[in-house]
């Protein structure tokens, strides 16, 4: 389930969204930015293969 959690166990201003899966012991940490925009990704210095 979706667990709110405090580092500092101070102010929850700073808490942060997880979700655990308390069967398996994962955990995960929803990231800021939901998505990355596409870019052009060289694979060799040559600028022709991408």
């Amino acid at each position: 389930g979706d667990y709110w959690i405090d580092p500092n166990q101070g102010c929850n201003l700073d808490a942060i969204k997880v979700f655990c899966n308390m069967e398996t012991g994962e955990t995960c940490v929803y990231p800021t930015q939901p998505s990355v925009p596409q870019k052009n990704w060289y694979i060799s210095k040559s600028k022709d293969k991408k």
